[in-house]
């Protein structure tokens, strides 16, 4: 196969052939039940608030057989805010790889990324391969991010997924379970103040902002989330489906979580406590909207829900309250870093509470979960 291609970034109406090369790639794109992949790569790609994605497609005689996307964040490191991006879809059609399509791309990716001057770029996978090629070029971050998981009925997980040697993975989980729910009745009683109220929400209104500075100045690190990005998230026409509850006491708001059933497969519904944010000192608000998304999803006959944190951060306590076990699925972030301000050394001494990320903060709610 001959190495001759180019690469150059995106323009205008690439995105026609750039869908359909995602879905043949990887068996169908991007895995949600959205109306439209063409209008969800919009929407994804082009009307965030914070900015356009960089975006490097690949082309052999004039046709795109390879693309690279980041999506454009900011993440508040220490007291300070700094222009991020997360890598998101990367694919190159099985017709021409191994002949340097991605590594090209990425190359014209830094660029951008120097010309922007953007500080820091991450990614999440689970996948081996890039977890094996992420670590030599790129950091790895130090603190462990595990995927909780509430299952109601094992025996239906196992018919809808099935797994290698499934009766020890039913009898590990029922066992599991049992154990979580001694250490509970063990466990302090949790808080149960009653002076805040939750409410499902189609709109984050200009108290987000003040919510947002508060909370997050008790973070060293975590992904920016003022109210027109939330909006955009998960409030838009082509991004699917949230159901958004919002816990307020007066008229401040005192957290907020995000919730989503993927319906992609309509045979067995995924769901995931997507993003929940409250002030750090106020647990009680935590337990309630984990408790009101229990409630929601086991309404909504959804059998497996997903709940992602930072382990050993205070939320995860909680939702093992709420019946969640450790999947021992282990999703493995990379980072790489750029200019004067030492965003490494601030990640390698952050401690566990300090630091917050969610499924939120991912590319992906995957549809298959072991």
């Amino acid at each position: 196969m001959s190495a001759e291609f180019d690469v150059r970034p995106y323009t205008t109406g690439d995105e026609v052939e750039i869908v359909p090369l995602l879905e043949g790639v990887f068996g169908g794109w991007p895995h949600l039940d959205i109306k439209s992949p063409l209008d969800y790569w919009r929407w994804k790609y082009l009307k965030n608030p914070l900015g356009k994605a960089i975006i490097v497609v690949a082309l052999r005689n004039g046709r795109i057989i390879g693309c690279h996307h980041s999506v454009c964040l900011k993440l508040k490191i220490g007291d300070d805010i700094v222009s991020c991006v997360s890598g998101t879809d990367l694919a190159v059609h099985p017709d021409f790889r191994g002949i340097g399509v991605a590594r090209r791309m990425d190359e014209l990716f830094r660029r951008f990324q120097e010309e922007r001057k953007i500080g820091f770029v991450y990614w999440i996978t689970g996948n081996p391969d890039l977890i094996a090629s992420s670590g030599k070029k790129s950091y790895r971050f130090p603190l462990p991010i595990t995927n909780q998981v509430r299952i109601r009925n094992i025996d239906r997980q196992l018919r809808e997924m099935p797994v290698e040697h499934h009766h020890f993975t039913k009898f590990g989980y029922n066992v599991a379970k049992r154990l979580n729910r001694l250490k509970n009745i063990w466990n302090k009683p949790r808080p149960t103040e009653k002076d805040f109220r939750l409410s499902s929400i189609n709109n984050f209104d200009e108290r987000m902002e003040q919510f947002w500075r508060e909370a997050s100045s008790e973070y060293d690190f975590i992904i920016w989330r003022g109210r027109d990005f939330l909006n955009w998230k998960y409030h838009d026409k082509d991004c699917g489906v949230f159901e958004v509850r919002q816990a307020t006491e007066g008229d401040r708001i005192v957290g907020y979580c995000v919730l989503r059933i993927n319906r992609y497969l309509s045979e067995y519904r995924i769901g995931y406590v997507v993003d929940l944010l409250t002030y750090p000192d106020r647990l009680c608000v935590t337990d309630a909207l984990l408790g009101d998304a229990v409630e929601y999803f086991d309404a909504q006959d959804v059998n497996i829900v997903n709940y992602q944190t930072i382990s050993g951060h205070p939320y995860e306590a909680i939702a093992r309250s709420h019946g969640f076990l450790d999947s021992r699925i282990r999703l493995h972030m990379f980072y790489t870093c750029h200019g004067e301000h030492d965003i490494r050394s601030e990640i390698e001494k952050s401690k566990t509470n300090r630091v917050f990320l969610s499924w939120g903060d991912h590319d992906v709610l995957p549809v298959r979960m072991p």
